[in-house]
């Protein structure tokens, strides 16, 4: 085989189920310029390896280590066994439309794009469940899309993330994870820092540290990736509002996480504190200067995890002189009724969503089953190389 103009990189752990179905969807496109890299950190892969040694195909690379790696390691490892000149990071539950990965790479590559973060598609597995949404399983979310290629000013993307606490997801930054990086930007970053992913959540971790190897990056408004929904997904617990707890407990994140864990962020796991922690070692590991917004950070705490307020107001005293910290709880008071107005705005939004959106649900039995749909649905759809719009 030829080397890959794209790795789709797959770390995972005891989750066959959702694997074997991606793989062989995967597979069973004719196109040969890409690969599949699964590095597998399962206990016990003894019936999955009967499954790969019926497979006859160059194109899955498969490495198993049976002792515990943390998720960072994990990650790292996976890439590492990659070859693609461009790598895009799956979790095991998730989809990704091969033909229109491969038309965008192309682009990438006329027009020396570095990295592009895309439109996702959302699919909740049969066996998942949300609190609130109880119709959601085995449904495929397709949102409008433009199809229309924006460029993104790198650092006014991180700004944006730092300036709400780094709590609220990656914004448009570029990175691995559901996006489209070109490798020897990576590789950069690792020969820095050491790691692809330089923080305890690999995904923001990435996204922050790749700020500083790229000035612009693109937005790509065009369902090529499925963000999957499972029972056993980070997505499935946050969607059952089990996503918090002790960082001591937490057996996936990686082993100095308690010990460089600064005390400017609460102590305990959850997506508002692993996700500030993350940009924030991100940014020391990669020498940036920037600040995260930590009144924004404790706001977000005290509303979204109340049941850890000793733990918020612990880092706030921690942190500020006595008159500093009045001034302190003053400014979290008023990003605490900023985030309660918009809560209600996305809450109203989400109870209307089937009368007031664009958006359509489908119907699905797996990952294999949408992908199917999507590839026939978009099949003569291309990404239109001339609607180039600049936020710059």
């Amino acid at each position: 085989m030829n080397t890959p103009i794209l790795s789709i990189v797959v770390p995972t752990k005891n989750r066959y189920e959702y694997l074997k179905v991606l793989i062989n969807e995967l597979l069973s496109n004719e196109n040969n310029t890409f690969e599949i890299v699964v590095n597998d950190n399962s206990e016990d892969n003894s019936e999955f390896y009967e499954y790969i040694n019926t497979i006859s195909d160059e194109r899955l690379i498969y490495q198993h280590i049976g002792k515990w790696l943390s998720v960072v390691e994990n990650c790292d490892l996976a890439i590492s066994l990659s070859s693609g000149k461009y790598i895009c990071m799956l979790g095991d539950d998730d989809g990704i439309l091969i033909p229109k990965a491969l038309e965008l790479i192309d682009l990438m590559e006329n027009k020396n794009y570095q990295a592009a973060v895309l439109t996702q598609l959302s699919y909740s597995w049969p066996d998942s469940s949300h609190i609130l949404w109880k119709n959601i399983s085995g449904k495929l979310v397709i949102p409008k899309f433009t199809n229309t290629i924006k460029h993104q000013n790198t650092n006014d993307e991180l700004k944006k993330v730092l300036s709400e606490g780094a709590g609220f997801g990656l914004k448009n930054l570029p990175r691995v994870y559901h996006a489209i990086v070109k490798k020897d930007v990576l590789d950069k970053m690792k020969s820095e820092t050491g790691t692809y992913f330089p923080g305890p959540s690999p995904d923001m971790a990435n996204a922050v540290g790749l700020t500083k190897y790229m000035q612009q990056h693109v937005y790509v408004d065009f369902p090529i990736i499925i963000s999957g929904h499972s029972k056993k997904s980070t997505n499935g617990q946050g969607a059952l509002k089990k996503h918090h707890g002790q960082v001591k407990n937490q057996p996936f994140l990686p082993s100095d996480t308690v010990e460089k864990w600064t005390n400017k962020v609460p102590f305990f796991w959850s997506v508002p504190t692993i996700y500030a922690e993350s940009a924030r070692r991100a940014l020391v590991e990669t020498k940036r200067k920037d600040q995260i917004n930590y009144n924004c950070l404790y706001a977000t705490c005290l509303l979204y995890e109340s049941t850890y307020h000793k733990e918020v107001f612990k880092s706030i005293k921690s942190n500020n002189s006595l008159w500093k910290r009045y001034l302190s709880y003053f400014i979290i008071s008023f990003y605490f009724f900023i985030l309660i107005f918009n809560r209600t705005i996305t809450f109203l939004k989400n109870l209307f969503v089937h009368k007031f959106t664009n958006e359509s649900f489908v119907s699905a039995k797996d990952i294999s089953e949408v992908i199917k749909y999507l590839n026939d649905l978009y099949k003569n759809t291309h990404l239109k190389q001339n609607t180039i719009h600049s936020s710059l």
